[in-house]
């Protein structure tokens, strides 16, 4: 069909304005929205219209886009007249007083709706089309039966760079609305951990911080556990120096403290503490104690971190107290050792403490290829030289020692031609030699003892003469096994650190960099990356753990940098997509409205259209390894269309930090002349076995003090240090201890005058539900106001979590737990169990293994659930279980207390094993706080609304 473009059309034609009234139009006229062009005849004969061959016979008729013909009666009334008017022969002005309803029919009638004209546009625009036959219409003197005119609606921009008219496709009326978007997405779990058998799971993908020069060359050696510090060393020359430095949150450095030994004008210089030539005088320690620094290690000694500097020209070792602010104290030391065994100099030193408390300290002595071992009395800061020696090989340089949760502890030595496994008599701190193994050694090794989340022990050796490094299993014996050897390192300069539990091992690049590996569960070292911006010079990098959570790779040395390590790949774990309307005949497009949902799984956010899906570690971590969940969101439109959008979740058992059991706290009644009190203690893994124990300590505490034998400790309180007790009041007594694993705990004692008032103290940590049911004789951990993992014993526990996002596992028995401050999760284990969630988001987990049967239930009783902020994870508990048939899991009840009960069928089958109570709660309560009516309403609909709406809120979390 011809068009006809307003914008080349003569003469006048008829408009029907969208208000119903009839205008003659002039050429190029203006249009409005809603207007109708109908040609004159002469407008019609002007333009370069031809006939159409779909017209008929015998009328008028208006075709529509596509051909078909629109019948006359289907029309508006007023565009009826026109055409009418028109077929008489008479001028439809004529007809205006017809009242004619265009501005009522007009959009979404049978002949098509109009564009939109936008009123002053200065493009014409075409909204009809016409076809006329040769004859002259009705108004010409010669009549004609045969005259037609067909019109259809069609919208043709003209712009002033082409007049020529664009054809689009027909809009036909009430077209609805047409969703467009995305639907699907998905995200992998494994960027939240460290798998250690697949590589690139560690990366720096950013550029390292820049933290300035040290004045030489330095050696970092390690971090001081749990405070975030470094400790650097200068390495050759007559002059010496150790710095300490926090690493910030942002990676940067701040020092903290520094000592420096001026050779040439015989100084010696603290930041923190000025000059300490008249301190170090009276210990009998000489000025060159400090000349030429080499391994220097830090330990924490009953309780107190405390760095032991070697000289190497200087033949000495003294002990320096770390505070919490990152101060060096001067403690004590010994001076010109080699004077006393002819051994000269002194490399790297470990310390170890023997069962009766007496600590010792193990030192390399490259000049007679042995170790030696000294006493230290951390009290006077006193070192004597035993002049015991072992023999550790040609020019021994390198040593670490470790204790296995067997309780056996055992040291290893590296050297030119060797490494050597030596056992550690408990009692005496005497060396026993085990293994010795031959790997590609060469001049300046290295050596340190990594242990894994699953309780395997290995032996990594590498050296500065050849470009490979060795890893052997240590068994619990002490021999070694080799695993793997790998090439292209350099310096043999090497680190022991860790990452979310995982031994990291660093080593310099022999090109560019350090790189990081993993130990894969065949002891294999798995390369993970290459960090460009640290140096690959004799300093050895250490890894840190930063108060925000981060790690950061810290090379100290004249060139200091720190590179923030990144855990897997974080793209995976948010996925984006969009959602709309299209709907061309309507100017009003429904959109969806924002919103935010709390998933199984993570947090979906949809604004303007655009939605963003987060997946969450603490509630992903339940996933097996590549286990795929799905986590279903409903989006709603403001049409009140609705779709759902799915997300894949990937799953990967992550890493669990070992837990904490055995009890931590005891107290001491005066009154009943009570001077000691015990406990024991060790680590467990996720399955609940040993993983890790608290090496053999004596720690000072400031009322008595603590020692801790093979798990066992026994605190002895000191009467000359207690200060006078107020009655009514307690003191406590807080002890650090560090397990192999290098977890901490701390045990608290606490002493009053009568077990009531020490009662009293206990029920001020407990929430108000548990102050009268608490058992004083039976309180078995109370946490600190960290984040704490802690598990319970096979008895009958009472837990406190106190401050902190805790997670507790009851374990087996009637256990007591209350979460405290925090968003805590807590796992009450097998038996019937009492659970207190306190302030905070906490969620309650119920798993399969701790059900009861049919005939005798678990019976396990929340006394304070939140439904604004708490939830229930039971996707380890229902089996099989989908949303249409969560009824036969699960079912809400009072029970003759009037106490909601949460009916469980583990297997969907009917059988009930599982009973949770609300002590605070009843179904009412439940259906009041989340709007359900329950007038008139049957209990069975009560709880399928209550359990639909907590699934709905993720307070009820299900496969």
């Amino acid at each position: 069909m011809p068009n006809s473009v307003l914008g080349l059309a003569s003469g006048n034609a008829y408009i029907i304005k969208a208000d119903g009234s009839i205008q003659i139009a002039a050429d190029n006229p203006t249009l409005s929205e809603g207007d109708i062009l109908i040609p004159s005849k002469s407008a019609a004969k002007n333009s370069d219209i031809d006939n159409d061959s779909n017209t008929n016979e015998g009328d008028l008729g208006v075709d529509t886009q596509d051909g078909e013909e629109v019948a006359l009666d289907d029309l508006p009334t007023d565009v009826q007249q026109i055409i009418e008017a028109l077929e008489r022969g008479e001028d439809p002005l004529n007809e205006e007083d017809s009242e004619p309803e265009a501005g009522q029919g007009l959009l979404g009638s049978s002949i098509a709706a109009p564009p939109t004209i936008e009123s002053g546009s200065e493009h014409v625009q075409v909204v009809a089309d016409f076809s006329l036959d040769d004859s002259a219409l009705a108004t010409d003197s010669a009549g004609g039966d045969d005259d037609e005119i067909s019109a259809s609606s069609r919208f043709i921009p003209i712009t002033t760079d082409d007049t020529s008219p664009v054809i689009t496709p027909i809009i036909t009326p009430d077209q609805p609305a047409v969703f467009t978007g995305t639907l699907t997405g998905s995200v992998n779990f494994l960027g939240f951990d460290v798998n250690p058998n697949e590589g690139s799971n560690l990366t720096s993908p950013n550029d390292a911080i820049s933290n300035g020069t040290q004045p030489t060359r330095t050696t970092t050696t390690m971090s001081v556990t749990g405070l975030a510090f470094v400790i650097s060393t200068t390495t050759g020359g007559a002059d010496g120096m150790a710095t300490i430095s926090r690493v910030n949150n942002d990676g940067t450095l701040t020092e903290t403290d520094r000592i420096t030994y001026d050779a040439a004008n015989n100084t010696i210089e603290s930041t923190s503490a000025g000059d300490l030539s008249a301190a170090l005088t009276a210990a009998g320690i000489d000025d060159i104690a400090f000349s030429n620094l080499t391994h220097s290690n830090a330990f924490n000694v009953d309780g107190v971190e405390t760095l032991f500097l070697t000289s190497n020209s200087g033949s000495s070792i003294t002990a320096w107290s770390i505070s919490d602010a990152g101060t060096l104290s001067f403690n004590g030391g010994k001076s010109f050792i080699n004077a006393e065994d002819f051994k000269r100099s002194i490399g790297e030193n470990v310390v170890f403490e023997a069962e009766d408390g007496t600590e010792y300290i193990f030192a390399t002595r490259p000049g007679g290829d042995g170790v030696s071992k000294f006493t230290y009395d951390p009290v006077t800061g006193q070192i004597t030289n035993n002049n015991e020696f072992i023999d550790g090989g040609d020019a021994v340089s390198a040593i670490d020692i470790i204790t296995l949760d067997n309780y056996s502890t055992f040291v290893v030595t590296s050297s030119r031609d060797n490494i050597k496994t030596f056992s550690v008599n408990q009692s005496n701190g005497e060396l026993t030699l085990v293994d010795t193994q031959i790997p590609n050694n060469g001049n300046a090794s290295s050596v340190n003892f990594y242990h894994t989340p699953d309780g395997r022990t290995y032996v990594i050796y590498s050296n500065n003469d050849r470009d490979s490094a060795s890893i052997y299993e240590l068994s619990n014996t002490g021999t070694l096994t080799l695993t793997d050897t790998i090439t292209g390192n350099g310096h043999y300069f090497a680190s022991a650190g860790y990452i979310e539990g995982q031994p990291v091992y660093v080593t310099a690049n022999k090109v560019e960099g350090v790189d990081l590996y993993t130990i894969s569960d065949d002891g294999k070292l798995v390369y993970q990356s290459t960090v460009d911006d640290i140096e690959n010079d004799w300093t050895p990098p250490v890894i840190v753990q930063t108060e925000d959570g981060s790690y950061y790779l810290v090379d100290a040395d004249s060139n200091s940098a720190t590179a923030k390590i990144d855990i897997g790949d974080e793209d995976v774990l948010t996925v984006s997509g969009s959602v709309a309307f299209i709907d061309p005949d309507s100017s009003d497009v429904p959109v969806f409205n924002d919103t935010t949902i709390k998933g199984e799984y993570g947090t979906f956010t949809l604004v303007s259209g655009t939605w963003t899906y987060t997946l969450e570690r603490d509630k992903a971590q339940s996933l097996d390894t590549n286990e795929v969940a799905q986590d279903t969101f409903t989006v709603t439109a403001t049409n009140g269309a609705q779709q759902n959008i799915v997300i894949d979740v990937t799953g990967n058992k992550p890493y669990v930090a070992n837990s904490v059991i055995g009890n931590n706290t005891d107290s001491l009644a005066l009154n009943l002349s009570q001077t000691t009190a015990t406990g024991t203690l060790s680590m467990v893994n996720a399955d609940g076995d040993l993983a890790a124990v608290f090496a053999n300590t004596t720690e000072s505490g400031s009322y008595g003090s603590l020692t801790l034998v093979n798990g066992n400790w026994t605190y002895t309180v000191d009467p000359s240090l207690l200060p006078t007790i107020p009655a009514g009041a307690t003191i406590q007594d807080t002890l650090s201890l560090q397990a192999t694993d290098g977890s901490k705990t701390e045990v608290v004692i606490v002493i009053g005058h009568t077990e009531a008032d020490i009662s009293s103290y206990y029920d001020s940590l407990a929430d108000t539900g548990l102050s009268d049911i608490i058992d004083l004789n039976s309180i078995t951990f109370v946490g600190s106001e960290n984040a704490d993992l802690i598990r319970g014993n096979s008895g009958d526990d009472v837990l406190l979590g106190l401050l902190g996002d805790d997670i507790i596992h009851g374990g087996a028995g009637n256990d007591t737990i209350d979460l405290g401050m925090g968003d805590d999760t807590v796992i009450g284990g097998a038996g019937n169990d009492t659970l207190y969630g306190g302030a905070g988001e906490d969620t309650f987990v119920f798993e399969l293994d701790d059900v009861g049967t049919a005939a005798s239930p678990a019976v396990d009783t929340i006394g304070d659930f939140n439904t604004s902020d708490d939830a229930l994870d039971l996707s380890n508990l229902l089996q099989n279980e989908h949303e249409e048939s969560i009824g036969q899991y699960l079912n809400f009840i009072d029970n003759a207390s009037g106490n909601a009960t949460l009916q469980v069928s583990s297997e969907g089958n009917g059988d009930i094993d599982q009973q949770i109570i609300f002590e605070n709660k009843s179904v009412a309560d439940f259906a009041s706080d989340y709007g359900i009516t329950i007038t008139g309403v049957a209990p069975e609909q009560i709880s399928t609304a209550v359990i639909d709406a907590m699934i709905a809120q993720s307070q009820i979390m299900v496969d």
